[in-house]
């Protein structure tokens, strides 16, 4: 965010699914919820929805629809998370919550596997040295 725009006095965090996004704002001083609800994934709905907005600081979750939403967001003015992770983690370009990340990896798993699969995936996030979790991630991978 440059000195030349306003700080957001609210933040937005945009869960995003294919159908419906859930969205929840809260004031950046008080962290009250000052609204929580669902609208439509596509970019008519999001550009009704933000557009008129004063600036928003929005985190959303990273994913197949994040590139296309994340641009939407910025045509409307919004500090969307890349510019949030950049500015904490350089070289950065996106932080993935791990529990959508799980979520989304055993989207596309068989029924008989899942729990194997989740508990490999869990293991990977647990471990606290990157070159365990790079050797693990390669096993995984290879399964």
């Amino acid at each position: 965010m440059d000195g030349s725009r306003e700080q957001p006095v609210m933040t937005s965090g945009l869960d995003l699914e294919d159908k419906y996004s859930y969205l929840c704002l809260i004031a950046t001083q008080s962290d009250e919820i000052m609204e929580e609800g669902r609208l439509r994934t596509n970019p008519e709905a999001l550009r009704r929805r933000f557009c008129s907005e004063r600036p928003l600081r929005i985190a959303i979750e990273t994913g197949t629809h994040s590139p296309w939403v994340s641009r939407v967001l910025e045509e409307c003015d919004h500090e969307g998370i890349k510019a949030a992770v950049a500015g904490e983690l350089p070289g950065t370009e996106w932080q993935r919550c791990a529990v959508h990340f799980q979520r989304n990896v055993l989207s596309h798993v068989p029924a008989s596997s899942m729990s194997e699969v989740a508990e490999d995936l869990s293991a990977i996030f647990k471990v606290r040295r990157e070159k365990t979790a790079e050797v693990l991630v390669k096993e995984f991978v290879s399964l």
